[in-house]
């Protein structure tokens, strides 16, 4: 079978391989002088350049499979990218779901709930529950209108322009699924596939593939028009660059033209099928490629929210791919996706150059993130955040022959609100609220005699054998802390000082002894006392803290042991604090 292919570009060449692999004529006619389409390059550095930026996703199993195939996935590099978000003037980390709820724009509330319904989106398997449903209405109604604003309509009106309400929901779920995909098992980071000799090189190989099998690639060849008899496509009329229009003769013809494209090649097509063809709605890309001699950002992908700028996307692509293989520059592009009627699409290079107001906003100088400048003061910055914390706990001003046994620990979770004491904002008080669940195994038997009095006999397991002896208890907690910290309404990675007191009150205890064939349990102790108060210290980089908790009051008031020891239980807790933004 002789098949005539229109376009060099990746579909155009990767069906011509298939064909001439199966013992096939395939015939490629490429008006521009390159292959690649979009995927071409152009030489920057001593290296290849695509004209449009390109990477792979981990699901993307085609063209990885067919690079692999050509010989070429030793130079397949999977590598790690770091996404943000421009939004209200700063940059935003947006590549995990901390940085979701590092957030600052949205609530805390807010944060969660995109956090959630994005967590059962990147579950989801099924995307025909999406079909019928704009994204717009699903995103308001699962994730609210704030969040809708500020994060979605941004990207999906910089991606399709007057068309962003009329986008279905399977896109979105289709973005998810991809992004959650490409972090692979066990990945907590996105990686992107890339090849070291660009995409250029991979459309190469393909083409001198194609030769090799018995096809035909053609470059600076066009296709004046399909030849039609009877209803069916016969040929081609095609001009290659030394000659004049002459038809050639295929069995089947594969376009990879834009359909408005191959209305103009095929002039008689049925009126419906006409209709339908230029009624499809393309939006272009307006591509600016900078070439420049210092990084523009941190970030390989940042995502433009922010109506008033020019272009809706920022891939640096040399945060990512080595900047050797381009002489060292740093290689920017900025996009935009407008329609090819826009004033935008209209433009010269020139003018687009006058629309990189951009820079004076985003461009970030290297900074030491434990200063905080005076630039990145933000008036409505703080700290407010959930904590969890997970402590061993010891028990002091206990009796000589008192002493742990067995298993004692707790955790501890809750919120603090910041409220920031000076103009940095970086001192700040801190009131909240929390829940603590704490467990202490010991040698200390709790429990009562026939009248009812609680009676505390040290334990000799030499002479009363037992297997666990536990002292539980549950307890509401308003922690109040004096804060200092490094951090920046920018930055999340400072060192912290907290301190400060925690009050308490335990509306629930037991004590539990059991030993073979018997078990003891209190809930009613007279001496215990329900209300505490001690003193906390939190400190650390980042997101995990050391923690300490000392208790200034006894766990039981005129309580001693059958021996006559006083017993002035206290406890100190020790182990580790995160915070969550």
């Amino acid at each position: 079978m002789r098949v005539g292919i229109i376009g060099g570009g990746a579909a155009g060449l990767a069906a011509a391989y298939e064909l001439t692999k199966r013992g096939h004529y395939a015939e490629v006619f490429e008006r521009t002088p390159f292959l690649g389409g979009q995927a071409s390059t152009f030489p920057v550095g001593g290296g290849q350049l695509e004209r449009g930026y390109h990477h792979l996703f981990v699901s993307d199993v085609a063209i990885t499979d067919l690079i692999h195939e050509l010989g070429l996935g030793d130079k397949l590099a999977w590598l790690e990218s770091k996404v943000g978000l421009y939004h209200g003037g700063t940059i935003w980390n947006f590549g995990t779901p901390m940085d979701l709820m590092r957030f600052k724009p949205l609530s805390l509330l807010q944060r969660i709930r995109v956090g959630f319904w994005t967590f059962l989106l990147q579950k989801t398997k099924d995307w025909r529950k999406f079909e019928g449903v704009t994204a717009r209405d699903w995103l308001v109604k699962h994730m609210g209108a704030e969040a809708y604003r500020v994060i979605w309509e941004p990207l999906l009106r910089g991606k399709f322009g007057d068309y962003y309400d009329q986008v279905s929901m399977t896109w979105i779920w289709g973005k998810i699924y991809l992004r959650v995909a490409s972090r692979g098992k066990g990945m907590a980071k996105e990686r992107l596939g890339y090849p070291m000799g660009s995409f250029g090189e991979v459309f190469e190989v393909l083409g001198e593939r194609v030769s090799q099998q018995g096809g035909d690639v053609h470059l600076s060849a066009g296709v004046n028009r399909v030849l039609v008899e009877d209803n069916n496509a016969t040929g081609l009329e095609v001009q290659l660059s030394d000659g004049e229009a002459e038809p050639r003769n295929y069995d089947a013809i594969i376009a990879t033209t834009p359909s408005y494209i191959f209305t103009r090649l095929v002039p008689d097509l049925p009126d419906d099928y006409h209709d339908k063809l230029v009624n499809v709605q393309y939006l272009s890309a307006v591509l600016v490629i900078l070439i420049l001699d210092r990084p523009l950002t941190d970030k390989y992908w940042i995502s433009i929210a922010d109506h008033d700028l020019p272009f809706v996307g920022i891939i640096e692509h040399t945060n990512m791919i080595d900047r050797s293989l381009y002489g060292g520059h740093h290689i920017v592009y900025l996009t935009n996706y407008p329609s090819r009627e826009s004033e935008l699409y209209q433009k010269s290079a020139e003018e687009l150059m006058d629309e990189l107001d951009l820079f004076d906003v985003v461009a970030q100088e290297e900074e030491d993130e434990d200063i905080i400048p005076v630039s990145e003061r933000d008036s409505l910055y703080r700290e407010d955040q959930f904590y969890f914390s997970a402590t061993y706990n010891l028990i002091l001003n206990v009796p000589s022959n008192v002493n742990l046994r067995g298993l004692s620990g707790g955790i501890n979770f809750g919120y603090l609100r910041d409220m920031p004491l000076n103009k940095r904002r970086n001192v700040a008080l801190a009131v909240g609220a929390g829940v603590s669940f704490n467990r202490y195994g010991q040698n200390l038997f709790i429990g009562e005699d026939p009248d009812e009095n609680t009676i505390f006999n040290v334990l000799d397991e030499n002479e009363i054998p037992y297997d666990f002896n536990r002292f539980s208890t549950a307890t509401l907690e308003a922690p109040i802390e004096f804060r200092w910290r490094t951090s920046t309404s920018k930055s999340f990675k400072f060192w912290r000082i907290y301190g400060g007191i925690k009050l308490g009150y335990t509306y629930w205890y037991k004590a539990r002894f059991m030993q073979p064939g018997n078990e003891v349990v209190q809930t009613d102790i007279p001496e215990f006392n329900p209300f505490h108060m001690g003193a906390t210290l939190s400190f650390g980089y980042g997101t995990f803290n050391i923690h300490a908790y000392y208790q200034f009051t006894p766990f039981f008031s005129d309580a001693v042991t059958d021996t006559g020891n006083a017993i002035d239980f206290r406890t100190l807790r020790l182990g580790i604090i995160f915070y969550i933004l």
